[in-house]
């Protein structure tokens, strides 16, 4: 192991450090989220623990990325782009840091670069939660740990992701800021996770992992709940937005029309784009609504606009089985343009 970066480095505090000479300054910082997780089941889901204790083979600390782990009939292969040995297995007895959202042993990250870890598991999984804690230093008051990011993905990181998660710690008593991050998505399930930091002030590159627990299960089948936009569709609040009349607030709206046979919920997603150079600038969702059988309603959502031309999809999306996921969409996109001055 490396040594600690940032606040330790300048105290010249090593990750070998032995115990009984680790400074009292090393296990004053920290943080405690305490976080109610209810995974998202389906039909056949199993839950899994993957705590890096119980597991098949037993792991001793010193072991290092690239590693597997098998907990109920799942294997999870951990690994990094930067391996060998990116991260590896530890735990108090050789860290002596106080991680009270810890248990046992746990993955540490070994280098000083901004690492990722990669988490391919065996079977598909419709949620996953993991515990966290990231090596900082408490800036003073006011001061935020910095996020941990997840993405999920279908076997290669070079597909399309499913979605991502983002979370980050609270400052405790323990040594580092810790918390919990969950990301779920019963209609499109994944295998493979990607943990990493981003770029953030005050730009901190390492973090620590433990407890990963997945549910792995076929998602449940589409239902044939639908709803589509009609009518006028979908359009902006300001076709020609003054900034300095009208501030730069733009509110988008759509049109749902329930098309199924049942109420439906459904949503309005507005992509927007640079006109000129046809860059995506921001994607845009309204809230949701529930639309009765033969009803129709009208949603929105707001953008804090720049100077500039834009141009607008817009696309209704729809929960086919009431489950709280929205896993239809309709085809026929809405698309308008608008214009913001000064």
């Amino acid at each position: 192991m490396r040594t600690y970066r940032d606040e330790n480095a300048r105290k010249g505090i090593s990750r070998r450090t032995k115990p009984g000479l680790l400074t009292s300054s090393a296990a004053v910082l920290a943080l405690a989220v305490i976080a109610v997780w209810t995974p998202a089941f389906s039909a056949g889901a199993t839950v899994i623990a993957f705590d890096f204790d119980t597991g098949s083979p037993v792991l001793s600390e010193g072991m290092n990325t690239p590693l597997d782990q098998t907990s109920g009939g799942v294997t999870a292969h951990f690994s990094s782009p930067s391996d060998p040995a990116a991260f590896s297995v530890q735990s108090y007895g050789t860290t002596f840091l106080t991680l009270s959202q810890f248990s046992g042993k746990y993955l540490y990250d070994n280098k000083a670069t901004r690492d990722y870890l990669d988490i391919k598991f065996s079977a598909q999984l419709t949620s996953v939660n993991l515990t966290f804690a990231t090596i900082e230093a408490h800036g003073g008051p006011g001061t935020e740990p910095c996020f941990v990011t997840l993405t999920a993905y279908m076997d290669s990181t070079a597909n399309p992701p499913v979605g991502s998660a983002s979370a980050r710690g609270t400052w405790s008593n323990d040594s580092y800021p810790q918390g919990t991050l969950t990301f779920s998505s019963v209609s499109k399930p994944f295998n493979l996770v990607r943990i990493y930091l981003p770029y953030q002030l005050p730009g901190v590159t390492d973090f620590l992992v433990d407890n990963v627990v997945v549910t792995a299960g076929s998602p449940p089948p589409p239902g044939n709940l639908k709803a589509a936009l009609v009518g006028h569709r979908a359009w902006p609040n300001y076709h020609h937005l003054d900034i300095s009349h009208r501030g730069s607030t733009q509110t988008f709206f759509g049109k749902v029309a329930n098309v199924g046979p049942g109420p439906v919920p459904a949503k309005v997603v507005f992509r927007v784009f640079d006109a000129t150079t046809g860059i995506l600038k921001a994607t845009v969702e309204s809230n949701a609504a529930t639309v009765s059988i033969g009803g129709i309603v009208v949603v929105s959502g707001t953008w804090t606009a720049s100077v500039g031309s834009y141009s607008v999809t817009a696309q209704c999306w729809f929960d086919t089985n009431n489950d709280g996921t929205f896993d239809g969409s309709n085809p026929n996109l809405k698309a308008f343009h608008f214009k913001v001055v000064p």
